[in-house]
């Protein structure tokens, strides 16, 4: 697969290890990966970038991920948001609002990367 032709994903999540860890499982996986540690960078990057998939922490330092599943939705991104988090009800709360998926921190990374594609094909 040709990178003009694989899909993109974007990684917002504050935790550098979570962040490098799913980037590199998303990357063998053929996406072509950015990341941002911070949420409002993130939003600006998902304005810009052409993303089949954004995958959204939710707490970071700048704001939260319900906060920017708002901010998608206003921007009518049209790809997968995939939610992480450590807490079950956010996880709960994410689906609720609008996560085509959610996992909880620890996670693990082929469980992610298969539901990723998933997600990314029903999308």
């Amino acid at each position: 697969m040709s990178t003009a032709q694989a899909p993109r994903a974007l990684i917002i999540q504050d935790h550098d290890g979570i962040s490098r860890m799913l980037a590199g499982a998303f990357k063998a996986a053929g996406y072509v990966v950015d990341e941002t540690l911070d949420g409002e960078e993130g939003v600006a990057k998902a304005r810009t970038g052409d993303y089949t998939l954004i995958c959204v922490d939710d707490i970071l330092s700048d704001m939260n991920g319900f906060e920017i599943m708002r901010a998608l939705k206003a921007q009518a991104f049209a790809g997968a948001v995939f939610f992480t988090s450590s807490s079950p009800d956010f996880v709960r709360l994410a689906l609720a609002h609008g996560a085509h998926h959610a996992v909880m921190i620890p996670f693990d990374l082929a469980d992610v990367t298969a539901e990723a594609r998933a997600v990314t094909a029903r999308a």
